[in-house]
Parts: structure tokens; C-alpha cells; sequence
């Protein structure tokens, strides 16, 4: 019970806190909708956005994830067909074109970056962009997607300032006379359609993802009338970007929940790698196939995004947009922290967190995990204290109830005395140190080192060798208390405390072992002279008597020290016990022989004689010796029946029955048949051979007579047949014949058997 209340808290930290699970998502994702916008006029969609079906990722929690992904030209080459004179009143229309179109821009971009409070000039990157950022949009958009928003809101002033600068540029140009000339409008021209695909792809117009401010208009039908002036013309993409978004909806406020994503493009799907960005705080795992992720990402916000985006050479077709796999998801629920938060706005509470946060500070020169683990530990010698105060309260009063010695309750309560307290002081200090080696060495860097409660927790459950270092410490001092645990017991017990000192747990488990090791013995022994026919009532009694199971639980309930002293006893007891049968077998074959004589004596010639009349046997040997001389006179039909030997008459068929199955029982002797005036009486061989074998057996005893006969001999009363490795052997006793099959090797021992029985029935 002493580890429960440690595993409870390291349990609390290291799993209560943190729980883990993947998230059981497979296959491909499913496209839900195609939506887009025609940027050359040839009625296909160039913009597309595709958004998959959304996918349950905890369904207590009703928190979804879903993906989108907009592809659309990185760059447009405009191809002239033929090179028409632009006259001067075709170029003024180029650059009232070109004017409408930004005209149309600046009011939805200007409205933009109003809401957003926003000075496009000024924005120079995510961080300038972001820093002057400080409208109620912005802080409700940046709360949960910083990085993300930061990212497209910097975009969106870039894209949209060279916009404006290759507006100022055609507005610049004089004339148009030369296919250079020609050739550099339409280009500036296809680089207006390209920005405009950026502007118009970006997540901060999308309701579904940023939602900062409503889109903009990008007429591009503009863009594509002062293309027409300047002749016929094609349009090709040169490369696509593609945006890939994982959204994720139905977060809550009060959960705490991280998730960690993996995700990859389709295989067949080319990737230039200078062109990769992961927005986020994701990053690349692997750059061919690609496999990006995102790590702790917090879904305590009812909407959360990550993306990436890349340029590839491949065009999006159905065939390879339905090829996208669902993203590996991890979640980690770290709920709990909710509840620590509930603690920590108690007084109580604050006072824990506040003596915790002073112990963490006074060791955080041994390292930020060291530092912790003594807070920890801090908290379990105070819990191990309260546990020992209590314990004692308790057995004072349960002793003063109980009209006992208070001081012998506490000894029987407390136990033996640490005898190798060197030893648990070498061990817990050497993982201390242990502790804040791994520290130093073995750990990673944490970014804030203060002691706040979700950062403590986030980097417990991010790195593994933390956790260890602070278990590891914990144990360490809870190793050292045990030392001062063990000095404030003979503190309040005084010098009799440490007179139990060899009264120990172990030694006492090791002489228990021992103890029940000489009882089993002891019992078996005890048993088998029973079925001797020895009276051991006695004996028995006292092995019944015995306390091992009653033993073990004084043991495990720390009353070593009474459990000691019942361990020594009853080892007395068995060793007198063992030393007393030990007496009675050797007066048992002392005696035997002579008690063997005297038993025939008075067995001569009587058909029934009372055990109470064997006087000359003293009674607690009596039985047993009848019982003896009967087993070794079977041949002569003695009985014991109700306390009286009695002669029965002798059935030679069962007797030589009885002493074929004995050599059965050996493994050389293979099988036997005992034949009684040429009727079968026994036969070892299963009921489909009996027949044969006896018929063989008749023909074979005949055959041998016959030989006999013609060579002059007498009556066959025993004959061999020999193979490779067994033999058979043909036997004879008056008018029973027995045929036995043997390993060749056992053969002779087999006759011997059978002629020790013969002799003692003749």
C-alpha cells in the first residue's frame, strides 16, 4: 500500500494528464464540392477549390476535421498570335481597362484592411503586418490562427501592392509600336490574372477558414479585354500552387485537447521543394514523398486551421484530387488540467501551487525537470508524514480501547526496524543524482522555465526523458524519507524499537519459505507411514496445527516481529516432530524381525486370531506390523478383517493374475497370457488379438511338446523363444502356463519373478 499513493500521483501527472490515442481515420478523402473561377475566359474553372467531406476526430467533444484545397496558376505566358498596329486609342482602352479593374480592386481591398485596421503601405512583413493589426477582427481571427493569419494577411498586402505597381507600369506606356513592346504588355498583363488568382485563393476571404473580410472583386473579364487589344492571343499556366487547408471545427473552450496531424500529398504528384511552406507551426518531416504535420495543435477554439502549400508542375485532374489520403491524427486529451485549474482558484490551492513554485525555484539550478520532481517530492514526504501520524493516532487509540500496551501495539504495528538504512541512503541518493545527470544530458530545451501549470504539463507530455527524470527523482527521496521514517519510529518507540532488528520483512518471508518446506515434507511423510498401517494420529495432529497461512498475513501486515517469534516455535515443534518419527521407523526395523518370527508362530496352524492377542507387539506397532507380514505372506490367504487376522483359502488363479499385472507395470515386460487347463484366465493383448494370440500359444505349447517327446525328454515346464530385441518366455506352475513377451535384455529377472511366486505357493 506504501507505493499506492506515489503511482496515484505519478499517474495523475503522467497519464490522468495526458491520454493519448490515434484517431482511426483511413483512405482516401472523399471530394464533396468543386467550386472555382474562370480567369481566361475559355469557360473552365483555372481557380479551383476543392473541399472534402469532413471527418469525426472526438465524437464526446463534436470536434470535426475537414480539408480543402485551392489550386490555381502560379504564372500565365500570353501568347500573341498575330501583332496588329495598336493604335493610340487602343492603348488609352488597355489602360481604362486596366483602371476599372484596379478601381474595382481598391474598393473591396481598401474596406479589407479598414476592418482590419491595417495599413497596407506599412506592412512589410507577418510581423509589422500582424503588430499594427489591432482591431476586434484581427484579435478574434489571430487568437486562435496567428502564424496562419499573419502569413495571408502579408500576402494580401504584397500581392496586392504588385498589383498596383503593374497597373502603374502599363499606365506609364506610351506607345506600342514594336512585337517587343507588344509582347511585354500581354505579359504584364498575364502576371495581373496570375496575382489576381493568389489574391482571390487567400484563406482570409474564405468564410471557412480566416473569415477577416469579405472578398474583393477581381474582374478579370477586364484584364482579358486589354489583352484583346492588342490582337489574338493564348494564355498557358506555366506551373499551380496549391494550398492544401485542414480545418478543424467544433473545439470547445473548456476541453484541452492537442492533435497531432500528419499529411502528404498524392504520390504521383510532383512537388518543387525550394516552393514549400508550412503554416502553423508545422514542419516537414520528409521531403520525397513529402510528409508534413503539425504538433500540439490546440483545438480548445470552436475553429482551428493549419496549412501548406506548394508549386507543382502536375495539373489537378479528378483522377489525382481523389487520391488525397485522410491525415494521421493523434489526439492527446489533456483534460485534466482543468481540473488543477479548478484547484489551483482555491486557497488551498494557491497555497500548494505557491510552496511548490518556491521548492521548484530554490533547485532549479539542477535543471528544469530536477526542479520539478523535487516539487513533486516535496508533497510526497509531507503525504508519507500525514500517513504515519495518522497510523499512529490510530493504534493509540485502538490500544487504549482495547485495554492494551500502547508501546507493543505500535511495535506489532510498526515492524522491524530498517536493518540496511546505509543502504536505502547510497540508493536514494544516487538517484537523485541519477535524476539530474539525465537532466542535463538526456533531456531537451524547454522554452519557458517558469512554473506555470499547461506548460509544465505540455512539456512533460512532449518529452518522455523528462517524465523519467522526474519520476526517477521522486523515487530517489521517497527512498531517502524512508531513512527518516524509520528515525522518528525509534524516536517514538525508544531503544525496544530497534531490539526487533532482526525481525525483518525478508528474513522473515526466507525463514517462512524454510518453515514450510520441513512442514511438507514432514506431512508427506507423516502420510506415508499412515499407509503403512502406523498410527500418526498424533503426529498428524501437530502438522495440522501449524500457522502458515495465518503466518503470511501477520507478515504482510508488518507484525514482523510476532510472526518471528511464531516462526521459531513451530520450527521447534517440527524438529522434535521429525526427530520423533525418526524414533518410531527405527524401533520399526529394529524390531520388525523379531515380531515377524513371533507373528508366524502364532499364525501356525489357527484360521483366525485377534490382533488384541498379539501382546508381544506393542500396540501403537501392531497394526502396523500385521499389516506388513500379511502384504509379504499373500500366498498363504491372510486377512485382516474388523481386528482379526483370518486365513482365506488361496485363489492361485488371481494371485498369478495380480503378479502378471505387476510385471506389466515395468516397462521391459510388453505383454502376457496365463492359460489354466488350456482356458485363457489373463490376457494383456486389447479384445481383437486375445483369440489369435491363445490359439498361437496352444499350437506353440503343443509343438513343443511333440519335440520333447521324439527327442526323449520329459514334461516342458519352461522353454525360450528369442528375437532382435525381445523374447518370449513359456512358464508352468501345476496346471497354469503363462506365456510372457520381454525385452531380451530383462528376460532372466522376469523367471526370477515368476519362480519367487511358484516357490511361495507350493
Amino acid at each position: 500500500m506504501r507505493w499506492l499513493p506515489i503511482i496515484l500521483i505519478l499517474a495523475l501527472l503522467f497519464y490522468g494528464c495526458v491520454e493519448e490515442r490515434q484517431v482511426s481515420i483511413t483512405g482516401y478523402e472523399q471530394v464533396e464540392a468543386i467550386t472555382g473561377t474562370d480567369l481566361t475566359g475559355d469557360s473552365a474553372n483555372d481557380l479551383r477549390l476543392y473541399t472534402y467531406g469532413a471527418k469525426e476526430v472526438n465524437e464526446e467533444v463534436g470536434l470535426y476535421m475537414r480539408k480543402t484545397v485551392t489550386v490555381y496558376p502560379v504564372s500565365y505566358s500570353a501568347n500573341l498570335i498575330d501583332y496588329p498596329q495598336v493604335t493610340p486609342t487602343q492603348l488609352q482602352s488597355i489602360k481604362e481597362y486596366v483602371g476599372e479593374f484596379v478601381e474595382m480592386k481598391d474598393a473591396g481591398e481598401d474596406a479589407c484592411f479598414a476592418k482590419l485596421g491595417v495599413d497596407s503601405a506599412s506592412c512589410e512583413d507577418e510581423g509589422s503586418c500582424l503588430e499594427q493589426c489591432t482591431s476586434t477582427t484581427c484579435s478574434r481571427v489571430a487568437k486562435f490562427n496567428e502564424e496562419c493569419f499573419a502569413h495571408e494577411l502579408y500576402l494580401f498586402s504584397y500581392n496586392s501592392q504588385e498589383l498596383d505597381q503593374l497597373a502603374t507600369e502599363i499606365g506609364a506606356i506610351d506607345s506600342v509600336s514594336t512585337q517587343g513592346e507588344k509582347d511585354a504588355l500581354a505579359g504584364k498583363l498575364a502576371n495581373m490574372l496570375a496575382l489576381s488568382a493568389k489574391l482571390e485563393a487567400s484563406l482570409l476571404f474564405r468564410g471557412d477558414a480566416l473569415d477577416a473580410c469579405s472578398a474583393p472583386t477581381y474582374d478579370t473579364s477586364k484584364l482579358r479585354a486589354a489583352l484583346s487589344e492588342l490582337g489574338s492571343y493564348e494564355l498557358e499556366a506555366g506551373s499551380y500552387e496549391y494550398k492544401v487547408a485542414i480545418l478543424l471545427d467544433g473545439g470547445d473552450e473548456d476541453e484541452f485537447i492537442e492533435l497531432y496531424i500528419t499529411d502528404s500529398p498524392p504520390i504521383a504528384m510532383s512537388v518543387e521543394q525550394f516552393s514549400l511552406d508550412v503554416l502553423g507551426n508545422g514542419r516537414i518531416y520528409e521531403k520525397d514523398p513529402l510528409k508534413v504535420g503539425w504538433e500540439g495543435v490546440e483545438v480548445s477554439a470552436p475553429h482551428r486551421l493549419v496549412y501548406y502549400d506548394f508549386v507543382s508542375q502536375s495539373e489537378p485532374d479528378e483522377e489525382t484530387m481523389s487520391k488525397w489520403r485522410y491525415p494521421k491524427v493523434k489526439e492527446r486529451n489533456l483534460t485534466a488540467l482543468k481540473y488543477i485549474n479548478q484547484i489551483y482558484e482555491n486557497p488551498l490551492g494557491q497555497f500548494i501551487f505557491g510552496v511548490s513554485a518556491g521548492i521548484f525555484t530554490i533547485f532549479l539550478f539542477m535543471g528544469y525537470y530536477s526542479a520539478l520532481g523535487a516539487a513533486v517530492s516535496l508533497w510526497v514526504v509531507l503525504l508519507f508524514l500525514l500517513l504515519l501520524l495518522l497510523e499512529t493516532l490510530y493504534h493509540i487509540i485502538r490500544a487504549f480501547m482495547d485495554k492494551k500496551n500502547i508501546k507493543q501495539v505500535l511495535m506489532d504495528a510498526f515492524g522491524a526496524p530498517m536493518a540496511d538504512w546505509k543502504i536505502y541512503t547510497v540508493v536514494g541518493a544516487v538517484l537523485v543524482i541519477a535524476a539530474v545527470l539525465l537532466n542535463m544530458f538526456y533531456t531537451s530545451p524547454v522554452e519557458s522555465r517558469a512554473f506555470e501549470m499547461e506548460s509544465l504539463i505540455m512539456n512533460l507530455g512532449s518529452d518522455i526523458m523528462g517524465a523519467v527524470v522526474v519520476v526517477v527523482f521522486v523515487i530517489g527521496a521517497y527512498t531517502l524519507f524512508l531513512v527518516v521514517e524509520d528515525l522518528l519510529k525509534g524516536a517514538i518507540l525508544g531503544k525496544d524499537y530497534y531490539e526487533l532488528k532482526g525481525a525483518t520483512k525478508e528474513e522473515n518471508l526466507k525463514a517462512l519459505a524454510e518453515l514450510r518446506e520441513i512442514w511438507q515434507a514432514l506431512r508427506m511423510r507423516i502420510e506415508d507411514l499412515s499407509k503403512t498401517g502406523m498410527v500418526v494420529t498424533e503426529e498428524y495432529a501437530i502438522i495440522v496445527s501449524v500457522p502458515i497461512e495465518r503466518l503470511e498475513q501477520m507478515i504482510a501486515s508488518g507484525k514482523q516481529g510476532m510472526a518471528k517469534q511464531l516462526i521459531n516455535f513451530n520450527q521447534e515443534r517440527l524438529e522434535t516432530l521429525d526427530a520423533r518419527l525418526d524414533e518410531k521407523v527405527n524401533v520399526m526395523n529394529e524390531k520388525w524381525p523379531e515380531w515377524k518370527e513371533e507373528l508366524g508362530k502364532a499364525l501356525a496352524g489357527n484360521e483366525s486370531v485377534p490382533m488384541n492377542t498379539l501382546l508381544f507387539i506393542p500396540m501403537q506397532w501392531r497394526e502396523w506390523a500385521v499389516e506388513k507380514y500379511i502384504s509379504e505372506n499373500r500366498t498363504k490367504g491372510y486377512v485382516l478383517e474388523n481386528g482379526v487376522i483370518v486365513k482365506r483359502e488361496v485363489k492361485v488363479d488371481e494371485l498369478l493374475t495380480k503378479k502378471l499385472k505387476d510385471l506389466l507395470k515395468k516397462k521391459s515386460v510388453k505383454h502376457a497370457v496365463l492359460l489354466s487347463k488350456d482356458l485363457e484366465v489373463y490376457n494383456s493383448l486389447h479384445k481383437g488379438k486375445k483369440t489369435v494370440v491363445d490359439v498361437l500359444f496352444l499350437k506353440l505349447k503343443s509343438y513343443v511338446g511333440a519335440l520333447s517327446k521324439k527327442m526323449g525328454g520329459n514334461e516342458v515346464r519352461r522353454f525360450l523363444v528369442s528375437g532382435e530385441k525381445h523374447a518370449g518366455v513359456y512358464l508352468s506352475h501345476n496346471s497354469y502356463d503363462a506365456f510372457i513377451i520381454a525385452e531380451k535384455a530383462k528376460i532372466r529377472e522376469v523367471v526370477e519373478d515368476w519362480n519367487a511366486m511358484v516357490e511361495k505357493l507350493s
